[in-house]
């Protein structure tokens, strides 16, 4: 009987290959790293090519994915409990910044990306 978890004609990968893929992903992180280090430098007079720097792509991203909706869900439970006026405007609100800060960090991580790619 085969093995469910392996596609027909598949084998499944040994310790080294993995071993192998991650330290080529590792170099691959580390080398994105530098090379968007290396595009922050606007001392030619040039606009940067990066739309965000990274501390304000990490702090968006971090309140895109967790505080925001978070704070929707928790607004939208108790709201009505207190008694909280339009807790449906205020979540529809919170939920529409996290949508745009999603979309901001959405595109500078692809315009990254095709700059490290190049």
């Amino acid at each position: 009987m085969s093995d469910p978890k392996h596609a027909e004609g598949v084998t499944p990968e040994t310790d080294e290959q993995t071993d192998a893929r991650l330290a080529t992903l590792a170099t691959v992180e580390t080398t994105s790293a530098t090379d968007t280090a290396a595009t922050d430098d606007t001392s030619d007079g040039q606009m940067p090519t990066w739309l965000l720097p990274d501390k304000a792509y990490q702090v968006l991203k971090w309140l895109t994915l967790t505080v925001l909706p978070a704070l929707a869900v928790l607004v939208g439970a108790l709201g009505p409990v207190w008694g909280l006026p339009y807790t449906d405007a205020i979540v529809t609100t919170i939920s529409a910044v996290a949508l745009f800060f999603g979309a901001t960090i959405g595109v500078s991580a692809i315009r990254a990306n095709g700059l490290t790619a190049s």
